[in-house]
């Protein structure tokens, strides 16, 4: 298993919990299984693998920018084509959207129900504080939102009004933005809460085995 989990101390109380994108992979895809299917276990977990790696890439340099640390042309020059489009659409959304990022890669957690994630950025537009995950894939996912949900949840801010997706085209340069309200969250927040609980009782049903 993948699942990744957080120690989060409160109070001199250490607790384990579960990463937010750990618990909403216990829902089935059926979109992606059948291109597992069709790809070959095998190629489709070795493209998954250099995929995830260029995300992670795109996500720490954008992280860098955020902290208005400077990527020098020498630096630039070795960065794969895939990863330089992820920034050129990165910047090309904030001068497009006027955002101006807060932080980045903030740890958040919601003792109650007993998760925790790393959210990407938190920040202004128009005026308005928003939170911000970004995508590097081709493909939108409705648990995009539910995992935003989860952070907004857990972060507790009652002053962010609005939530984005933003694919970071690694293909284009281009990002697309999926933007949802805070007040139409109740169903992907609903959703998560769901596979919270079937998280939940599928570990305690493992550990009967």
């Amino acid at each position: 298993m993948n699942d990744r989990y957080y120690d989060i101390e409160v109070e001199g109380i250490t607790y384990h919990f579960p990463s937010v994108t750990t618990i909403l992979a216990i829902a089935n895809k059926p979109g992606l299984n059948e291109w597992r299917a069709r790809q070959g276990f095998e190629l489709s977990e070795q493209y998954s693998q250099e995929t995830a790696d260029i995300g992670r890439e795109i996500h720490n340099y954008v992280a860098r920018l955020i902290r208005r640390e400077r990527i020098g042309k020498l630096e630039w020059d070795t960065l794969s084509e895939e990863i330089k489009n992820g920034l050129r659409a990165y910047d090309r959304f904030r001068i497009e959207t006027g955002f101006s990022a807060n932080d980045s890669e903030v740890v958040v957690f919601n003792l109650k129900l007993g998760y925790a994630g790393t959210l990407d950025c938190f920040g202004v537009i128009d005026k308005h504080r928003v939170l911000i995950d970004w995508k590097t894939g081709g493909r939108f996912w409705p648990s995009y939102y539910a995992q935003l949900a989860a952070y907004y949840k857990a972060l507790g801010d009652a002053e962010v009004k609005v939530l984005y997706v933003v694919n970071l085209d690694r293909k284009t340069g281009v990002p697309i933005v999926h933007r949802l309200l805070v007040k139409d969250c109740t169903p992907y927040w609903n959703y998560f809460k769901s596979c919270l609980s079937l998280f939940k009782a599928t570990r305690i049903v493992e550990n009967l085995v």
